[in-house]
């Protein structure tokens, strides 16, 4: 048990829990206002030095970023939906968008 990430900031644990719970009010460290919690990770932001870019070869959008990442380093929150291939390909086809394949 004990807190979700190390020292580093890398996630200790990851399949075994299905929610993690960060530093917040109620945490039994007690600094809220003080220096960070271990537990507070996804609460600080964006840490890394990430890119949105169009693909070279037509295939759509990505995120890249200008650093190493570490495994089970923070990344970003991710507060979109997740679809099936099947559904993002039948909307891309209502909304005549490009995916990069033959069509």
């Amino acid at each position: 048990d004990g807190p979700a990430y190390g020292a580093d900031g890398r996630l200790r644990w990851a399949d075994d829990r299905p929610v993690l719970y960060e530093c917040n009010r109620r945490c039994a460290c007690r600094r809220w206002d003080g220096p960070p919690c271990p537990n507070r990770v996804v609460g600080r932001g964006l840490q890394l030095p990430l890119e949105i870019f169009k693909s070279e070869r037509g295939a759509g959008w990505g995120v890249r970023c200008a650093t190493t990442i570490k495994a089970g380093a923070f990344v970003a929150e991710y507060c979109g939906e997740l679809l099936t291939e099947a559904e993002a390909e039948a909307r891309g086809q209502r909304r005549g968008d490009e995916h990069g394949r033959p069509r």
